[in-house]
């Protein structure tokens, strides 16, 4: 194991006493943390802190310093108790941890209210404000302005999170959908179709001006009638069938701005000598009724791991899962897609509801020992029990 990571927030930290954080997680065994510099909202149990158990977390704010006016066009919101992040990120490199900053990217609701023109829009541009758009300039200006910002601020790596488009679910609060849709269905209203992204796909060659109509008409058809449920399986084999490979070709221009979104914000942080880690999270949009490898999910949120290989420092995945040999597939399938060219972070949770005991943690470690495998980050110390850390530190212990 060359590197061993916690993910924390710092916030939390603050709230234990840094110190006192900070010791547990180096008797756990870690090498480093990966601190939340910008996060999006969430409502989370934190079994350990001793001030509040239920919090909401701030929503889309940077935890961390910064001059604004390195920024134009989207600003960045500033945390209302000011920069936890740099704190936290100070003390932990005075005991020799190294601190990655785990910044979620384009995934920010408070952002997306006050950049409406910025966001993803539907077939029918309905503006969905959970995401600024990777294709627009304004969201990739503000990508390569907080990454250097992130980096000047003085880090070891950044974990990019959140640097890809989303599907139509994203665990927004309330959602509501009271048709029965089917799996292409679904996939459909969660497309970008905004001005950027068609414009991008035309100069590819993709037939923009049929493609919208058609999809269109095809959801139509969805809100008149129950007789339009499709249950066929959105499979990249099936939506190449679909109106004559168009909308493939549409969704494969969306992997090539995801690449070259991650391209800049990489160039931008090794300019700065900081290396730069590519979070797919492929994994969770794991369905309980399939065992397909997980990598071949990642054109959903259009990511290309082969690509998006060649233009990161290392890519971070995620190892969710019960069974040991499940999650060691997992990671298999994406050294296939890559073909190993890149190092492969590891991100696994040591508690409910991936791991039970220090021998299903243990076995894990052991099965993903491979070269490619450089590090494993564990998610997240703010949401184990004291005990589940304790479990981390005997696992770590059995594998070295």
């Amino acid at each position: 194991m060359t590197d061993l990571t916690v993910f924390a927030f710092p916030t939390d930290m603050l709230d234990e006493g840094v110190e006192v954080a900070l010791d547990r997680i180096a008797a756990a065994g870690m090498q480093g943390i990966s601190l939340a510099a910008l996060y999006h909202d969430g409502r989370d149990l934190l079994p350990h802190n001793p001030r509040i158990r239920l919090k909401f977390q701030e929503d889309g704010a940077a935890l961390f310093d910064f001059d604004p006016d390195r920024f134009s066009g989207i600003q960045p919101i500033r945390s209302a108790g000011g920069a936890p992040f740099d704190r936290v990120r100070d003390a932990a490199r005075a005991r020799g941890l190294s601190v990655t900053a785990w910044t979620v990217f384009l995934h920010n609701t408070s952002l997306g209210r006050r950049n409406t023109d910025a966001v993803t829009r539907n077939v029918f541009g309905d503006p969905q404000l959970t995401s600024l758009c990777p294709a627009h300039p304004e969201a990739i200006a503000y990508s390569i302005a907080i990454a250097a910002a992130i980096a000047d601020s003085g880090v070891d790596a950044v974990n990019a999170e959140g640097l890809h488009y989303l599907p139509l679910e994203h665990g927004y609060h309330h959602e509501r959908y009271f048709l029965k849709i089917g799996p292409v269905d679904r996939l459909l209203l969660g497309i970008c179709f905004c001005t950027h992204c068609c414009s991008a796909a035309a100069r590819r060659g993709v037939d923009v001006p049929a493609l919208l109509p058609a999809v269109r008409a095809r959801l139509e058809r969805v809100f008149a009638t129950g007789a339009s449920f499709d249950p066929t399986s959105d499979s990249p084999d099936h939506i190449a069938t679909l109106w004559d490979g168009e909308l493939s070709a549409y969704l494969a221009s969306r992997e090539v701005i995801v690449t070259e979104l991650a391209r800049a914000v990489g160039d931008a942080l090794r300019a700065r000598s900081t290396r730069f880690i590519f979070n797919d999270p492929a994994v969770a949009l794991r369905r309980p009724d399939t065992e397909d490898l997980v990598p071949d999910e990642s054109w959903r949120l259009g990511i290309n791991p082969a690509a998006i290989a060649g233009v990161c420092d290392a890519l971070q995945v995620l190892g969710y899962g019960t069974g040991p040999a499940m999650v060691a597939r997992d990671v298999d399938g994406y050294l296939q897609k890559t073909g190993s060219s890149v190092p492969l972070r590891v991100a696994l949770r040591p508690m409910f509801p991936d791991c039970d005991s220090t021998e299903n943690l243990t076995d894990k470690l052991r099965l993903l020992a491979r070269p490619e495998v450089t590090a494993f980050d564990f998610y997240a110390y703010d949401f184990m029990r004291l005990e589940e850390l304790d479990r981390l530190r005997d696992a770590v212990a059995a594998t070295r």
